[in-house]
């Protein structure tokens, strides 16, 4: 494991401390758990924020949604297997063959699409060029705003039983459950990490996030998730769509250009389906720079 920083460890005794995950048993009909030998449900401890080598020269807290653990077993044993040590889960060290933020399993992340959008971020407010993603994500502090994956459990017509990913958004008790998730991990994440700005997803986490009063006073920028793009945008990427007439309004050559190389990374890297969404990737980037040098918000 990396060594942590001073604000991971204040988060990693704040996330342990009595009663913090007890606290969210409430909903443990959804928390997704590991199955040990003997037929107990484990829950998996919540997880502390990867924070990058140069955060003090970005100070951009990113925020994802939840980890889909409903489909994946092999990692729900991977994490039963690291015990406590799982909540260091995004911390661990990197191997130097990829880069890191394909390796933090957070998947609008591993596309490259938020380090993307993060270092278009600081250029359209900041002038600051980061050429490569890595040297984005050397930048920023990076998390799911929900610390525990959701699952529903129905019975298949072959009587078995079948687990299916959550979405918080669609859970049907979720403001209670982002009310808690804000009380015991966002507050105090923004609170050490002291953000300038928090890129997030839209949804109820994110209308939460923007009532955070912090000393720090962060920006809230919420954005659509990246797997929008995915399912075809509702054809706004496309040349004549919405977003795609914004997008082409962006004259700056060298923000163009750096968005052009962003796009050349994530063809190479990207994790799953985005590699060959690089051109509708353009366009969500291009999209978010034009609006937020328009409206030239400061953090």
């Amino acid at each position: 494991m990396r060594e942590l920083s001073i604000a991971q460890r204040q988060l990693a005794s704040a996330f342990s401390a009595p009663g913090v995950q007890d606290a969210f048993q409430k909903f443990q009909d959804h928390l997704v758990y590991y199955e040990d030998a003997w037929g107990t449900p484990v829950y998996f401890p919540p997880f502390i924020p990867f924070v990058g080598s140069a955060y003090d020269e970005g100070r951009v807290l990113v925020y994802a949604k939840a980890q889909n653990l409903a489909g994946n077993p092999d990692v729900r044993r991977e994490y039963h297997e690291r015990g406590p040590d799982a909540m260091y889960r995004l911390c661990t060290e990197r191997k130097d063959s990829c880069p890191t933020y394909v390796q933090l399993e957070i998947g609008p992340v591993m596309s490259g699409v938020l380090p993307a959008l993060a270092g278009v971020y600081l250029y359209a407010l900041d002038s600051l060029w980061l050429e490569s993603l890595e040297e984005v994500t050397a930048r920023l502090a990076i998390t799911n705003f929900y610390k525990f994956s959701l699952w529903e459990v129905r019975k298949s017509p072959v009587n078995r039983f079948r687990q299916k990913d959550l979405n918080p958004d669609e859970y049907e008790r979720v403001q209670e459950y982002a009310g808690l998730t804000l009380e015991y991990f966002a507050r105090t994440e923004v609170r050490e990490l002291s953000p300038r700005g928090i890129l997030c997803l839209k949804g109820y986490g994110a209308q939460l996030l923007d009532t955070v009063d912090a000393a720090c006073r962060p920006t809230t920028l919420a954005v659509n998730d990246p797997a929008w793009i995915l399912r075809g945008a509702r054809g706004c990427l496309k040349a004549n769509g919405s977003w795609g007439k914004v997008a082409a309004r962006c004259n700056d050559e060298a923000l163009c250009t750096l968005i052009a190389g962003y796009c050349d990374q994530i063809r190479e890297w990207g994790w799953g389906g985005y590699r060959s969404k690089a051109d509708a990737i353009a366009t969500y980037l291009k999209y978010y720079a034009t609006k937020w040098t328009k409206e030239r918000r400061t953090i």
